[in-house]
């Protein structure tokens, strides 16, 4: 008997549950759009939260609100959106106003020897996510066109198609045994045979307080006429979170009532005995807070962005928007149900955006066995980055990096310059092409990845090891072999062309080819007839950082020996007349 009153109970608690849910998610719907669609960013954080309701973090007062009108007929609430995401959860807060703390469903009054549940519901705050496949919901602006939700029921109007619905309720998901008082927020599906819970372990999450929700005698109907509460709070063991206004039962600290009718005139009772399940159904952690004051709810949600279940909305791909409805409900004591819908509000994930913008470098036409200094500017433009790489590559990045710059963290909107010094011994001597790739590993998530890379072309030249000449003070119009010796270190052969000049004047030019690892030299035949001092400079063409000089001083002309010994004997002659002259 007591396992057929457990599974009645169970079964009879799913009813009451389904035709709640019904009501709550035929307000889920969002309603027409306006011309501009509202957009909810979620921003990336490395904030530690602690899901209170109080949202007194400063990421909190950091982020960017959303305003999201959401109206039942001409009336309309206005309710403050934010939301927070990191490595592995994502986090929404949500504030609207509400002229009353409902929190006691179903409630039970003792009164005149006799109980009585009044019809008291909940405040209540619920998101209908869609999958991705319900026909309509993005394109239509509003989930009642893509679903069949009239004549109480609510259902795809196709199989497969179906939505993620999460439903914090003030009354039931919110009061909590935890130590942490954290709360949860009840996890369903809609599909075409409509609302299902998620998957969940136990017999049951909440269970009426009521004699004739177990009594096995389908005549009978909990919570009207002739009922009564069948559990109390234990003695002395009252649960670990305050409740002096015992507006909650939780499993695990009740015990029967033995006599319904020994209880004084104005006792009240709660309609419902509480309990978190685990599993798929309650993977969605929250708490709300009340302001008697500000009389405004506060409500903070936390969830796995991947939850593993096939069942819910996954926010596995942070760089597609995701849509979904909101509902909030502004349920009184008496039975009065006032929901509103908002319009269509697309969640969109604020991701890094990482770009190069700079690349630039000291020569692009090194000699092989010189440093290059590679300069860069990163810059970040979209939501901070932790944990990746820039690489410096050569000629293709299907390889290691030939350099790297480790980057721990880059704030949002910053940018950072920086150098790599590029060691070119070893190059082939040729063209190349300089790459600059941000995130190297791939493990930041953008929306664009074609600026995350910049490149440039450099060409690397063999050098000229020694430029000699074979007279460094000829006479005028004396040929001077001039020699450059051309190194190729590398194991490439090149083709260069030599170029020998005398300030900007080319003088000659020689094409030859090197092969890997020879030393050549490479002559030139120079001559002039003007005195003085000549500096001639020979280069590799293309890259001045190859250039060479010399210094050639010209002298004058030596006169020719037969005049030499002309001149002697004039001379002589001279000196013997002198001679003469002087004997007379």
């Amino acid at each position: 008997m007591y396992l057929g009153n457990e599974i009645r109970q169970r079964a009879v608690s799913l009813v009451v549950v389904l035709l709640l849910l019904t009501a709550t998610v035929l307000a889920l719907v969002p309603g027409v759009a306006t011309a501009e669609d509202i957009v909810l960013t979620v921003g990336r954080t490395k904030a530690a939260f602690t899901v209170d309701g109080k949202a007194d973090e400063a990421a909190w007062a950091a982020a960017a609100p959303t305003i999201v009108e959401t109206k039942k007929g001409d009336a309309t609430l206005s309710v403050e959106l934010k939301a927070l995401y990191d490595d592995t959860y994502v986090y929404f807060l949500s504030k609207w106003s509400d002229p009353s703390y409902s929190v006691r469903p179903n409630q039970w009054n003792f009164s005149g020897g006799a109980w009585q549940s009044y019809l008291h519901k909940e405040d209540r705050l619920s998101m209908l996510w869609d999958s991705g496949n319900i026909a309509g919901f993005e394109t239509q602006r509003q989930g009642c066109m893509a679903l069949e939700c009239h004549e109480g029921a609510f259902k795809t109007k196709t199989a497969g198609q179906w939505g993620d619905v999460w439903q914090w309720m003030a009354g039931r998901t919110n009061p909590s045994t935890r130590a942490d008082n954290m709360g949860w927020m009840d996890d369903l599906s809609v599909g075409n045979n409509g609302i299902v819970p998620d998957d969940f372990a136990g017999s049951k999450v909440w269970t009426p307080n009521s004699l004739y929700a177990g009594d096995d005698n389908v005549t009978t109907v909990q919570f009207a006429t002739g009922d009564h509460p069948i559990n109390k709070a234990q003695d002395n063991n009252p649960p670990p979170n305050p409740d002096p206004e015992h507006n909650f039962l939780f499993d695990g600290y009740v015990m029967s009532i033995v006599n319904p009718l020994d209880f004084t005139d104005g006792t009240t009772m709660p309609g419902w005995v509480l309990s978190r399940p685990t599993g798929d159904r309650a993977d969605i952690d929250a708490k709300g807070m009340y302001d008697p004051v500000e009389k405004k709810w506060t409500l903070e949600v936390k969830r796995k962005l991947v939850t593993g279940h096939t069942d819910d909305v996954q926010f596995s791909n942070l760089t597609k928007d995701y849509s979904m409805g909101l509902s909030v409900f502004d349920n009184r004591e008496g039975g009065i149900d006032t929901h509103y819908n908002s319009q269509l509000v697309t969640v969109r994930f604020a991701v890094p955006e990482l770009a190069v913008t700079v690349l630039t470098v000291s020569t692009a036409s090194p000699v092989i066995g010189s440093r290059v200094t590679v300069n860069v500017t990163l810059r970040n433009i979209g939501a901070y980055a932790t944990g990746f790489t820039v690489g410096l590559y050569l000629d293709n990045t299907s390889g290691a990096p030939v350099l790297t710059k480790p980057y721990t963290e880059m704030a949002a909107n910053s940018n950072d310059t920086f150098n790599f010094s590029w060691d070119t011994t070893g190059v082939a001597a040729g063209k190349h092409k300089l790459i600059v790739k941000a995130d190297t590993a791939g493990v930041i998530v953008e929306k664009d990845k074609v600026n995350n890379k910049m490149e440039l072309e450099v060409w690397v030249y063999p050098g000229i090891s020694e430029f000699k000449a074979s007279k460094s003070k000829p006479e005028a119009g004396t040929k001077v072999t001039l020699t450059a010796t051309v190194h190729n270190p590398s194991t490439t052969t090149v083709s260069v062309t030599i170029i020998l000049s005398e300030k900007d004047k080319v003088l000659d030019t020689k094409m030859e080819n090197i092969t890997g690892g020879q030393f050549k030299n490479i002559t030139f035949t120079w001559k002039s007839s003007k005195v003085g001092k000549h500096t001639l400079t020979v280069m590799v063409q293309g890259s001045p950082e190859t250039t060479k000089t010399i210094d050639i001083n010209v002298q004058e002309k030596s006169p020719a020996p037969g005049a030499v010994w002309a001149l002697v004997a004039l001379g002589a002659v001279a000196a013997a007349a002198i001679a003469s002259r002087r004997r007379k």
